[in-house]
């Protein structure tokens, strides 16, 4: 599972923790939509998916879809993925990005795994005040 899709929608900063590790001490007011976008169609449902981001934060939105979709999904933001089954365990090698889109929907920048908390954080105020 698992690239992350933040958007900005709406004009108005509504309050809510920021969420993450190590950003817990940075909660702030964001104004943002995060989606999770599966890439196991087989196995994530849309039930499972809801259950799955419920763990979070309720303003994820779980998404996932048929193999085709998906696959297109993948293909527009540049996403490697890769099904491995070996019997009856199967697991999924994937790239790990958040994808930031303004509030047209445009892409506007990826946060690393592997960035500092700091520099998501910077990066997420600077999409927000884009448009704000």
């Amino acid at each position: 599972m698992l690239e992350i899709l933040i958007q900005r929608r709406g004009k108005g900063i509504q309050p809510g923790p920021v969420g993450g590790d190590g950003l817990q001490d940075q909660r702030r007011t964001v104004a943002a939509d995060p989606d999770l976008v599966s890439v196991d169609a087989e196995r994530d449902t849309p039930a499972q998916m809801a259950e799955y981001v419920a763990l979070f934060d309720k303003r994820i939105l779980g998404l996932s879809g048929t193999a085709a979709q998906i696959a297109d999904v993948a293909r527009a933001f540049r996403v490697y993925y890769r099904r491995n089954a070996k019997g009856d365990m199967i697991t999924y090698d994937h790239s790990a990005n958040i994808f930031l889109l303004d509030a047209t929907g445009e892409f506007a920048g990826t946060i690393d795994y592997k960035e500092s908390p700091e520099v998501a954080f910077e990066k997420l105020r600077a999409l927000l005040a884009r448009h704000g």
